[in-house]
């Protein structure tokens, strides 16, 4: 996927100015509520019209203000999935999922095949009303697959489900990214979601690109960080048990170790990377059980007399221990 955005459109009060250019095959839109994720996701799908900039995806031009183009949303060939499922009430599942498809049935993007790939087949003659709220957001996403999209843009798939039915959806969305290799958009103000499909992250605030990357180069920049840390931002520890996570602000450094503590985990290892980013710097260890990251101030930085290269021992309690995909 190729996508180019540099748009501005005003609603009320909100204005919004986005501009920004991906090439790859999943990509997150991430921010607090109303930064303008919602919006822009809109304005690519043609749900609301900027006023002015333009829109490229994979070199046609969907949005041109300057050449007076305009594609409609029914021939953008842009499925969307929104955060309620949107379905029609007084329809059947299979009548649901039938409402947008093409004509032709072809491969990968077959009834079948997509009826399968969903696990959907025993709910094709129930009634909406009695589907589950994972259930109707996979006829939502099934629905949105039959149109044979070329993107698939993902506003929110996930939010107001609970645990359980997060769990249910989330394998879904990637399956279908990796099986059907259709590029997704996924806009999320809670940053697990999106890391569930790809790292490459477009971080917005008040209407505007903050800044853009991967993961790893966001957490460089000062303001990027804030976002994802308050986000509950977690890095990766690799244990015998399996994949879990323990988040940079649970876990404290020490230059010896430790006794004495209630805390149970003390784990060696050397610092590789420093990150000041003001209030805090970011250390990145490497341990045995794998990379950890600490937030630690700088009074604490210069006490300890941390550099790269350090040797240091992590410390964190049993709780702060998260499973992570």
């Amino acid at each position: 996927m190729h996508l180019e955005v540099d748009v501005s459109l005003r609603q009320g009060e909100f204005v919004l100015t986005a501009e920004f250019e991906f090439n790859g095959s999943a990509l997150g839109l991430f921010g607090p509520s109303g930064s303008g994720k919602s919006t822009l996701m809109r304005a690519l799908a043609g749900l609301v019209r900027p006023e002015r900039g333009l829109i490229r995806l994979n070199g046609d031009s969907l949005f041109d203000s300057l050449n007076k183009i305009w594609v409609p949303p029914h021939r953008r060939e842009i499925g969307v999935v929104f955060q309620d499922a949107r379905l029609f009430p007084h329809w059947p599942v299979e009548k649901n999922l039938r409402a947008g498809m093409m004509a032709e049935e072809s491969g990968i993007f077959s009834f079948s095949h997509i009826v399968d790939l969903l696990e959907i087949e025993p709910l094709l003659g129930r009634a909406v009303s009695n589907l589950s709220g994972g259930e109707q957001q996979r006829i939502a996403l099934g629905r949105a697959l039959l149109a044979h999209p070329r993107l698939l843009l993902l506003d929110e798939p996930v939010t107001g489900l609970d645990a359980v039915l997060k769990e249910q959806i989330l394998p879904f969305l990637k399956r279908v990214h990796e099986e059907l290799h259709l590029p997704c958009m996924i806009v999320s103000h809670y940053l697990p979601e999106i890391l569930h499909l790809t790292d490459q992250l477009v971080l917005m605030k008040q209407g505007q690109i903050a800044a853009q990357g991967t993961l790893a180069e966001l957490v460089e920049t000062r303001e990027a960080f804030n976002s994802l840390r308050r986000s509950g931002l977690m890095s990766t520890l690799t244990l015998p048990c399996g994949r879990v996570g323990v988040r940079p602000d649970e876990v404290v450094l020490a230059t010896r170790p430790v006794d004495g503590l209630s805390a149970q985990n003390c784990i060696p290892g050397k610092l590789r990377r420093m990150i000041d980013h003001g209030e805090t710097v970011l250390c990145f260890a490497d341990t045995a059980a794998g990379p950890l990251m600490a937030d630690v101030t700088p009074a604490a930085v210069q006490k300890l007399g941390l550099i790269a290269g350090t040797p240091v021992w992590c410390i964190f309690k049993t709780h702060a221990l998260r499973p992570v995909d």
